[in-house]
């Protein structure tokens, strides 16, 4: 609870405490905030641009990978079916020569093309696969069924073993491959298919085979495995809700970078998956934006562009994309998506921080400033409340209680001397008249309800003007000195000797409550003035007193001052006469 008092009296309006500590706050604040915007703005454009150049690169990259997994294909097929080798109407009798031609052709790039195989317009085929142990799996299908045969080949010199036979029935005139080839004078990409046993996506590169008089016989092909290629560009290091993705011109989904190509309809078999409905909404707001712009992208070379968009949130969105084309018909996009949150994430996290280190930079501020500012609001306010008090209420008693060497102390101390200057008489060192009447209402008001009676004396020296003649104003004013040091002297603590005037004091006896005992003081003061003056060669002076008791004679301080100074009036011929 104090906590909050305190707060709620440094927050309040027109505080000192505020007015000090605001100013720093603010500064601070303004500081922070000047900052955090020119570190975003900085922050933002540089990476903007850093994310812009690694998005081309990154789109390069994957235009390069297609190069590199797709390119040893065509020296597959060279090595198979060198151009110029006639084909082959019956591939019996041929099959060691195959099976050396294509083992070789399917250990230049294992990886992705380790699958080799002809066929021809009797239905006739033969394929060679290379095992990862070196070894070969043979599949002929040598036109006296409709199912192949499957061999396993341990020796390129050795003799095929023969495993098994088929149960599906095969016909390689039937396949898309060779549908493809037998019209293809130049190697040619049949498009991305589904294979027939592992449902992977592969895409086979085919050529026509002629025989001697330049009639199509058969067509060579081989595999390409694009399962790598998704494997590649999941391992691009982008942004974390970043896409990157390969898509043909109908956005049929050939790798991407997370999600899946491939999925299983409810009878259970593989299906392709189109990039409208690949389920992930980037991905698919990336290709319908891409596909509005292909008209412009297949028009232009094969660079890099650069597109953007606003996604269904609200959030922009940039798109890279990479038109992949080859002579064989080879036909992609490389599309990279990465929404600008992610690009700015990091200047955002840093943005942060800043404003958080600025808050607490405000915090310590505003702590400092209560503490160490507050202290000087404090002395200030404090300095504040008696000089309000003294200008409000009257002579106060009260003197401002601040010990400081700066210019607030300075300000205190010439207070406390101002303050004790009007307390004070500055000849005599005795109360001041305005100290007499704010002492003499402050006692009528506690005296009020009770009635207690005080007495008042009022006094008038003797003799004094003579004493100006004849010795001078500065050996009078140290008369008047030496006079009210004798009077102070036999008075006691709760008692108040003050100056009213010229020659003139005035006695307040607080604990005095009768007339008897106030005559016995009076001839104790009259017997003090009337000793010789040691500054004025034994002159004497003499006086007239007159005495007023609370409240018979007067019930406030106006009303008793002046009965006393009646009676003193009363007394001054008497009292010339007796000195």
């Amino acid at each position: 609870m104090n906590f909050f008092r305190t707060l709620g009296k440094a927050l309040r309006p027109r505080s000192l405490r505020v007015q000090l500590v605001l100013p720093f706050v603010l500064v601070i604040l303004l500081l922070t905030l000047a900052l955090g915007w020119l570190f975003w703005w900085a922050g933002s454009r540089s990476v903007a641009d850093l994310t812009g150049q690694l998005m081309v690169e990154r789109t390069e990259r994957m235009a390069e990978a297609v190069g590199r997994h797709m390119f040893g294909a065509a020296a597959v097929l060279e090595t198979a079916f060198p151009r110029g080798m006639r084909g082959l109407n019956d591939v019996r009798p041929a099959q060691r020569a195959l099976a050396t031609r294509f083992y070789t052709a399917a250990s230049l790039h294992p990886e992705p093309s380790d699958l080799v195989y002809y066929g021809n317009e009797n239905g006739q085929g033969y394929a060679l696969q290379r095992l990862v142990d070196g070894s070969a799996q043979v599949r002929l299908q040598d036109g006296e069924g409709g199912a192949r045969k499957i061999f396993m080949l341990y020796d390129i010199e050795g003799t095929p073993e023969y495993r098994f036979t088929e149960s599906r029935l095969f016909d390689p005139r039937e396949r898309l491959w060779y549908q493809v080839g037998k019209t293809a004078s130049e190697h040619r990409w049949t498009g991305v298919y589904l294979d027939f046993d592992s449902g992977e996506l592969v895409n086979s590169r085919v050529r026509q085979v002629l025989d001697g008089d330049g009639r199509q016989v058969g067509v060579v092909g081989t595999d390409i495995l694009l399962s790598g290629l998704s494997r590649f560009i999941a391992g691009l290091d982008i942004s974390k809700n970043s896409r990157a993705f390969i898509v043909e011109p109908d956005g049929q989904l050939v790798a991407l970078s997370a999600g899946r190509h491939v999925r299983r309809d409810g009878d259970g078999n593989y299906r392709r998956v189109n990039a409208d409905d690949s389920g992930e909404p980037l991905l698919e707001q990336a290709w319908q934006h891409v596909r509005d712009h292909l008209p412009d992208l297949s028009a232009s070379d094969q660079g890099v562009h650069a597109l953007s968009f606003i996604d269904e949130r609200g959030q922009q969105v940039l798109v890279s994309v990479r038109h992949i084309l080859d002579a064989a018909g080879l036909d992609w996009y490389a599309i990279i998506a990465v929404p600008a949150s992610d690009i700015l994430a990091d200047v955002r996290h840093k943005v942060i921080l800043v404003m958080y280190c600025g808050v607490l930079a405000i915090l310590l501020a505003a702590l400092l400033g209560m503490l160490v500012l507050g202290r000087v609001a404090d002395d200030v306010e404090h300095l504040s409340t008696v000089v309000g008090g003294a200008a409000g209420r009257g002579m106060q008693t009260l003197y401002p209680q601040v010990r400081r060497r700066d210019e607030i102390g300075t300000l205190a101390r010439s207070f406390r001397k101002m303050h004790r200057e009007l307390l004070t008489d500055r000849l005599t060192g005795v109360a001041s008249r305005a100290a007499l009447e704010h002492a003499l209402n402050r006692l009528q008001q506690q005296r009020r309800k009770s009635g207690q009676p005080f007495t008042v004396l009022f006094i008038d020296l003797n003799r004094f003007k003579p004493l100006n003649d004849r010795f001078g104003h500065e050996t009078g004013d140290r008369a008047l000195t030496e006079v009210a040091g004798r009077m102070q002297q036999m008075l006691r603590d709760q008692d108040m000797l003050a100056r009213w005037g010229g020659d003139e004091f005035v006695i307040l006896l607080p604990d005095v409550a009768d007339r008897d005992t106030g005559v016995r003081v009076s001839q104790r003061v009259q017997q003090a003035i009337s000793q010789p003056l040691d500054c004025c060669e034994g002159y004497r002076l003499g006086a007239a007193i007159g005495m007023a008791l609370y409240p018979e004679d007067g019930r406030d301080a106006v009303s008793l001052l002046h009965a006393a100074d009646q009676a003193m009036y009363a007394d001054k011929p008497l009292a010339m006469g007796e000195r």
